[in-house]
């Protein structure tokens, strides 16, 4: 199958990226966060514990949320591995979200407002993943559909998508050392505020694979170059606050005694992953920011049984 802009502008005409209201709590909004995929995506998440989860229901988010889902079962009548992560049985929207939560929860930069960082955050590698698939799919087409906030913030979220999208010629070191040269030349001052998240969800996928009994890519050799690569990103970034990167590596000293007890044989499975409990010290949330998974399964309940 031949994916073109007719795909696209069919998803933009259908009525599935509604025109939201600007009220984040109506009967329609809390009805768009029942689509089957958004809840898969949401109740695999591993959300940061009792911080803020309110940035899900921005409208914004959900129509990109909306517009990412149908993007994905259009590129996967042409792949249909493109949309699972290589942690087992997690779909890439997953990726995304738990991306957006701790760029909303780290509040690594105050110079946005928070639906624009969970909104790129969201969005941070889509690009990348499907445009081999949909080569239509571009960050400006995306922005003009689904953005429903302040027209302002348009020019810089295109930009900020594009300079997240890796260049797929380059592949491991060479990739992620890009990605720290673009974090800190950045004009737009919202590619470190993302790309750290971004590592630091895929580093904690690592301690949840691990702990549930399973290798991630299912390959040791492979998972641990990732892993430290990964980990090199983070340390090479410029403009993040010394007060978090002594966080990132007190979770760090957690990650190698996971990876310490895998490389000794250790049986980790069914250990409980407390790997972000620790942010809530750092970044509490107050109670009325708060939205708790039970109320995510209240909104979603496909999402209950996950």
């Amino acid at each position: 199958m031949v994916c073109t802009a007719l795909d696209l502008a069919c998803l933009e005409a259908s009525g599935q990226i509604p025109p939201l209201p600007p009220e984040a709590y109506t009967p329609s909004t809390l009805r768009l966060l029942k689509n089957p995929r958004i809840a898969l995506a949401n109740g695999q998440s591993l959300l940061v514990p009792h911080c803020d989860h309110n940035w899900m229901v921005d409208p914004s988010i959900i129509a990109a949320m909306h517009y990412i889902c149908q993007c994905f079962l259009i590129a996967e009548k042409k792949d249909p591995k493109v949309a699972w992560r290589k942690y087992g049985n997690i779909r890439s929207e997953t990726h995304y979200v738990e991306t957006a939560d701790l760029a909303v929860n780290l509040h690594i930069t105050n110079q946005y407002p928070f639906n624009v960082k969970a909104y790129i955050a969201l969005t941070h590698d889509l690009f990348e993943d499907l445009g081999p698939l949909i080569p239509e799919l571009t960050p400006a087409r995306f922005v003009h559909a689904t953005w429903k906030g302040d027209p302002k913030y348009k020019p810089v979220l295109i930009k900020a998508l594009s300079l997240l999208t890796d260049d797929k010629s380059l592949k491991g070191w060479d990739r992620h050392r890009e990605q720290v040269r673009i974090a800190n030349t950045d004009p737009t001052g919202l590619v470190a505020p993302v790309r750290f998240p971004d590592k630091l969800t895929s580093l904690n996928r690592d301690v949840w694979t691990l702990l549930s009994g399973i290798i991630p890519f299912g390959d040791r050799e492979r998972f641990l170059t990732h892993h430290y690569e990964r980990r090199e990103v983070v340390q090479g970034m410029k403009g993040i606050s010394p007060r978090l990167m002594r966080w990132f590596d007190r979770l760090m000293v957690k990650a190698d005694c996971v990876i310490d007890a895998m490389q000794n044989g250790v049986n980790l499975e069914g250990a409980r992953n407390d790997f972000l409990d620790p942010l809530y010290s750092v970044f509490p949330a107050t109670p009325e920011l708060r939205m708790t998974r039970r109320t995510l399964a209240a909104l979603a309940p496909q999402a209950a049984t996950l």
